[in-house]
C-alpha cells in the first residue's frame, strides 16, 4: 500500500492553516467516532447479556489496559512522532524497528510478571483471564501505537482508518458471538484483545517498508531516551488519573456497583475519543508548522469545533442513556443516567483542558501544562478520598466533575498570567452551561418530558455545529482547498 502523500509545509495563510487542521482533525475525529460507534452498537447487546458484575470484572480489566498501553513501549511511539523530521529516511526506518524490537522484549518480560501477580494476589479464578487479556490489549495495543505515529506524523488518515477501524470490526464480532453465546466477562475481554491484535497486525503490515528489521538500531539515539524520559512521567499519571475513579471504587464499592459505574463511564468514551481525534491531527500539524507563528486564530476556530462536536455526541449519549430503561438493567436506569450526566460535564471540562495543555506544549511554557494536570490530579485524589467512602459511585463522579472545573480554572488563570488575555478559552467553555437542562431532567423528570429535554438539545448542538461549520467555509464547495 503506497502511503498517502501530505504537505509537510505550513499553509500561507491563516485561514489556510485553520482548513488544515479543521480538515485533518475531521478525519481522525470521523475515524474515532466510527470506531466508538461500533462499539456503541454493541451496548445493547452487553445490556441484555452482560450483568452488573460482570461489567465489574470489565472496568477492573480496563484499567489493566490503560497501564498496560502506557508500559509497552515506554512512551517511544511519542518520541518517534516528535522527532520524526529530525531524521534521515534510512536512520528513521532503523530507529523504528529499533523501537518495536525493544518493546516486543520489553512486552513479554511485563506479561510474565502480570501472570506472578495476579495469580499471587487476585482471589477470584473467574476473574483471572479477563484480567489477564486486559493486561495483554495495552501492552498490544501500546506496541501498535508505533506504527500510528508514523502514519499520523504523515498526516496518512486513510492508513489509520484501515489500522483502527480494522481492529474495531473485528473486536466487534468476536465481543458479539462471545457474550451472546454466554462468556460474560471473559468474551468480551477475548474480543476486545483480539481486536487489538487484529488491528496491530493490520498495521505493521502495512508499514513493513518503513523498518529496517535486519539492521534495526538497538542502541537508540540520545535525544530519543531523554525525550522520552521527559514525557513518560505525565503519560503515567496521565494513565494512573484516567483510572483513580475505578481503583478508589473498588476498595470501597461492591463489584455490582464498580459494574454499574463502569458502564456508566463507557456511554462517556464517544466525547473523549471525540477530543482525541482533534488532538491527534493538533499534534502533527503543530510540529510541521511549529515555526510558522500562525496558529492562534486556527487554535480559536477549532477549539468551537471540539467544543460544539463535544456538546452534541453529548446529547446523543443522553438519549442512548435513556433507553436503558427499557433493557433488563431498568433498576440501574436511573441511577446509571445521572451518573453518565455527571461524567459527561466532568469529560467535557476534561477534553477542552486537554486540547489547552497540548497548545502549551508548544509555547514558550511547556511545563505549565504540567501545573494544569498537577492542580487536576490533586483535586481529583482528593475529592474520591473524601466522597467515595461516603457517596459511592455518586461520589466519584461529583470528584471527577470537580476536578474538571478546577483544571479548567488553571488553564484560564494560566492563560491570564502568559497572554494577559482569557481568550479563547473562556469563550470556548461559556457553551458548556447549555448542557445544564440535560443534567438537572436527569434528576427532575422522567420519561416522555425527559426526552423531549434531550432531544432539544441535540436539536440546538447539531445545527450550532452545522452553522459553524458554515460560518467557516469548511461546508461550501472548494473549502477544503487552501
Amino acid at each position: 500500500m503506497a502511503p498517502e502523500s501530505r504537505s509537510t509545509q505550513p499553509p500561507d495563510a491563516p485561514q489556510a492553516a485553520g482548513r488544515t487542521l479543521i480538515a485533518e482533525g475531521a478525519g481522525y475525529t470521523l475515524v474515532e467516532v466510527a470506531q466508538q460507534a461500533l462499539a456503541l452498537l454493541m451496548l445493547p447487546v452487553f445490556f441484555f447479556f452482560l450483568t452488573a458484575a460482570d461489567f465489574g470484572v470489565i472496568t477492573l480489566s480496563t484499567v489493566l489496559t490503560q497501564f498496560g498501553t502506557a508500559l509497552g513501549t515506554l512512551g517511544f511511539d511519542f518520541s518517534i512522532m516528535r522527532l520524526y523530521f529530525t531524521w534521515s529516511d534510512e536512520e528513521r526506518a532503523r530507529i523504528t524497528a529499533g523501537v518495536v524490537s525493544i518493546s516486543l522484549l520489553w512486552s513479554i518480560l511485563l506479561a510474565a510478571a502480570a501472570h506472578v501477580l495476579l495469580t499471587s494476589f487476585n482471589r477470584d479464578a473467574d476473574a483471572y483471564w479477563p484480567l489477564t487479556l486486559g493486561w495483554w490489549a495495552g501492552l498490544i495495543l501500546s506496541i501498535r501505537g508505533v506504527p500510528l505515529s508514523l502514519v499520523r506524523v504523515q498526516g496518512a488518515i486513510g492508513r489509520y482508518a484501515l489500522f483502527v477501524l480494522g481492529g474495531a470490526i473485528m473486536q466487534m464480532i468476536v465481543q458479539a458471538l462471545c457474550v451472546v453465546y454466554g462468556m460474560g466477562a471473559l468474551g468480551y475481554m477475548l474480543g476486545y484483545a483480539g481486536g487489538a491484535a487484529a488491528s496491530t497486525a493490520i498495521a505493521f503490515v502495512a508499514v513493513r517498508g518503513e523498518c529496517r528489521w535486519r539492521h534495526a538500531r538497538w542502541r537508540l539515539p540520545q535525544e530519543i531516551v531523554s525525550y522520552t524520559l521527559r514525557v513518560l512521567p505525565s503519560v503515567l499519571v496521565g494513565r494512573f488519573l484516567a483510572v483513580a475513579d475505578r481503583l478508589v471504587l473498588a476498595r470501597w464499592v461492591s463489584t455490582e456497583a464498580l459494574g454499574v459505574y463502569g458502564a456508566a463511564s463507557r456511554f462517556t468514551t464517544p466525547v473523549k475519543f471525540l477530543t482525541g481525534g482533534f488532538k491527534m491531527a493538533l499534534a502533527p500539524v503543530l510540529s510541521r508548522q511549529e515555526q510558522a507563528g500562525r496558529l492562534d486564530d486556527a487554535f480559536a476556530q477549532v477549539g468551537r469545533l471540539i467544543v460544539l462536536g463535544m456538546m452534541f455526541v453529548g446529547g446523543c449519549v443522553a438519549i442512548g442513556v435513556w433507553l436503558i430503561q427499557f433493557t433488563p438493567w431498568r433498576a440501574d436506569a436511573a441511577d446509571l443516567q445521572r451518573l453518565v450526566m455527571l461524567l459527561l460535564v466532568a469529560q467535557f471540562l476534561a477534553g477542552l483542558s486537554a486540547v489547552g495543555q497540548l497548545r502549551l506544549y508548544y509555547s514558550r511554557w511547556p511545563s505549565a501544562a504540567a501545573a494544569i494536570v498537577s492542580v487536576n490530579g490533586v483535586a481529583l485524589l482528593v475529592g474520591l478520598a473524601l466522597l467515595v467512602p461516603r457517596a459511592g459511585a455518586t461520589g466519584a463522579a461529583i470528584a471527577e466533575l470537580a476536578a474538571g472545573v478546577l483544571a479548567m480554572a488553571a488553564l484560564l488563570a494560566i492563560t491570564v498570567a502568559m497572554t494577559r488575555k482569557v481568550a479563547p478559552w473562556s469563550a470556548l467553555s461559556a457553551p458548556l452551561l447549555t448542557f445544564a437542562p440535560a443534567v438537572i431532567s436527569a434528576w427532575l423528570l422522567q420519561g416522555v418530558p425527559q426526552l423531549a429535554v434531550f432531544a432539544v438539545t441535540l436539536a440546538g448542538y447539531a445545527g450550532a455545529l452545522v452553522l459553524s461549520l458554515r460560518r467557516q467555509g469548511f461546508m461550501m464547495p472548494g473549502a477544503g482547498t487552501p
